[in-house]
């Protein structure tokens, strides 16, 4: 049966009181602060931010930009789509090291001995499984 989305307020709220069978509040931070510095504000849509009881999907208008590849922006390659935008988050204290949040998404993940399951289209990218409980013998989404 799938469970139904639970508040942002909620979810927040869960994260100021991680276990050790949480999935870290990093991987979440760095893929909402992703999904809203690479949107393409071009396209009339949101950023879609969903919090279920073992889940939160995140999908973020717009594909990767200038022909990169994920495995590409995995190595370190980067493009900015929005540099002003990146500029003033960066200043506010909000980014780190700019051009590494997919790296550092992976790397939240190690130690559950799995990789997030990034969905990659032409106009959305979309985190599947930043999981809320998440064990390495759990591989559903």
């Amino acid at each position: 049966m799938p469970t139904e989305p639970r508040s942002i307020v909620a979810a927040v709220r869960s994260v100021s009181t991680p276990s050790p069978a949480t999935s870290t509040p990093t991987s979440w931070r760095e893929a909402v602060i992703n999904a809203f510095v690479h949107r393409d504000y071009l396209l009339h849509s949101n950023v879609k931010v969903e919090v279920f009881d073992d889940r939160m999907e995140i999908i973020s208008p717009g594909g990767i930009p200038d022909g990169l590849t994920l495995a590409e922006i995995k190595d370190g390659l980067t493009a900015a789509r929005n540099p002003r935008l990146i500029h003033i988050l960066d200043k506010m204290k909000y980014t780190e090291n700019y051009g590494t949040g997919i790296q550092r998404i992976y790397r939240a993940y190690e130690s559950f001995h799995k990789d997030p399951q990034f969905i990659v289209r032409e106009n959305s990218f979309k985190v599947p499984n930043c999981q809320i409980k998440c064990n390495s013998e759990d591989s559903s989404m």
